[in-house]
C-alpha cells in the first residue's frame, strides 16, 4: 500500500491537477474581471468627457460680436436708483405666508403635464387677447400690480402650481369685487398650465409683446439644470409668441443662474440685450424687478437682484453668425 501510494504521488495520479486547474481558473476570472472593470472605467470617462463637452458648449457658446453687449452697461446695474420710480398701488399683498396659504415650493415641470390644455390659441376659452404674459407668476403680485397700472393691457399670468393659481384667482376675484364700479381688473386673468409644454397652445404666433420671467426656480443641481425656464428650446417658443420688438424680461437673485440665462440668451440668434438707457425709462422694467412676491422676500433676506432686458428682433435684422 505504502508503494502504491508513493507511485500515485510521482504519476500524479489526477490528485495535483485539481489545485493547479482551480488555480488557473481564478486567474482567468480575475483577469475578466479585471478587463471588465477597465472597460467600464472606460466607458464612464467617455461620458463624463462627452457631458463636459456638451455643458462647455452650452455654457460657452460663442455670442457673436454684433450682439454683445458693452460692460459698462451692465457691470453696476443693481441699483433700486437706477431703475425709474415708480409708483405702487396699496392694493397687492406682497407677502403671503405658509400659514395663511400653504403651497408646495417646487414643481417639475418635465412631470407635470395633466392639464386641460386648448388644441389651439383660438379656441382657448380665456383671453385670447393677452399682450403682456408673467412666465410662473406665483402668487400674481405683479401681473395684478401690471393691471392696476395699465388697465389698457390685457396680461394674463401662468403658474403650474395648484395651490399657487387658486390663490391667484381668490385674490384676482376680491379685486373685482372690490373695485367692480371702476370696471377693474378686467384685464387680467390667471392660467393653470405648464409653460414648459404648451405655450403655443395659449399665443399666436408673434401675439405678446412682453415676456415676463422673474425669479425662476433655479434648480440648483445639475440633473436638474434641464428643468431651468431658459434653455435654447424654450427660447425659440418665446421668439415664436413674442412680436418684433417685444421685450422679454429676466430677474433672479441667484447669480448662478443670471448667468446660466443670459449666456443662453445673448448667443440666442432672435434676441439682443437692451442697453441701460432704454431700461431706464422703461417703467415696466422696475416693476418686474422690484415689485413681486418672490421680490419681496428677496428685499426682506436683503440679497441682490440681478436683471436684464431684451429685444425680440425683426426677421430681417436677425444674423446668422
Amino acid at each position: 500500500m505504502e508503494s502504491a501510494r508513493v507511485d500515485c504521488d510521482a504519476t500524479g495520479g489526477g490528485m495535483r491537477d485539481p489545485p493547479l486547474q482551480l488555480e488557473q481558473d481564478v486567474e482567468d476570472v480575475d483577469s475578466s474581471t479585471k478587463e471588465l472593470e477597465e472597460s467600464r472605467l472606460k466607458k464612464k470617462e467617455h461620458k463624463k468627457r462627452s457631458k463636459d463637452g456638451i455643458r462647455k458648449s452650452e455654457s460657452e457658446a460663442e455670442v457673436p460680436e454684433w450682439k454683445k453687449a458693452k460692460s459698462s452697461d451692465f457691470q453696476e446695474f443693481d441699483r433700486d436708483d437706477d431703475f425709474l420710480p415708480v409708483e405702487v398701488s396699496g392694493r397687492i399683498k406682497w407677502s403671503v405666508t405658509d400659514i395663511e396659504y400653504r403651497a408646495r415650493a417646487h414643481s417639475n415641470p418635465l412631470n407635470d403635464g395633466l392639464f386641460d390644455v386648448p388644441i389651439s390659441p383660438e379656441s382657448y376659452e380665456g383671453d385670447q387677447n393677452a399682450e403682456w404674459a408673467d412666465i410662473g407668476c406665483g402668487y400674481g403680485g405683479l401681473a395684478l400690480e401690471l393691471a392696476t397700472h395699465f388697465p389698457e393691457k390685457h396680461i394674463i399670468g401662468l403658474e403650474i402650481r395648484q395651490r399657487v393659481h387658486e390663490y391667484c384667482n381668490l385674490q384676482l376675484h376680491q379685486l373685482r369685487k372690490e373695485y367692480a364700479s371702476e370696471n377693474g381688473y378686467q384685464n387680467v386673468s390667471f392660467v393653470r398650465s405648464n409653460a414648459q409644454k404648451y405655450l403655443p397652445h395659449f399665443f399666436r404666433k408673434g401675439q405678446l409683446s412682453k415676456l415676463l420671467i422673474c425669479y425662476p426656480d433655479p434648480h440648483f443641481k445639475k440633473k436638474k439644470h434641464r428643468q431651468r425656464i431658459v434653455s435654447p428650446q424654450l427660447l425659440a417658443e418665446y421668439a415664436y409668441i413674442m412680436a418684433p420688438h417685444g421685450l422679454l424680461y429676466i430677474v433672479t437673485d441667484v447669480e448662478e443662474l443670471y448667468q446660466w440665462m443670459t449666456n443662453r440668451i445673448d448667443a440666442f440668434s432672435q434676441f439682443q440685450r437692451v442697453g441701460k438707457e432704454e431700461i431706464q425709462i422703461d417703467p415696466v422694467a422696475a416693476y418686474v424687478r422690484s415689485f413681486t412676491n418672490e421680490a419681496a422676500r428677496v428685499k426682506k433676506h436683503h440679497r441682490p437682484k440681478f436683471f436684464a432686458c431684451y429685444s425680440r428682433l425683426p426677421h430681417d435684422t436677425i444674423k446668422l453668425s
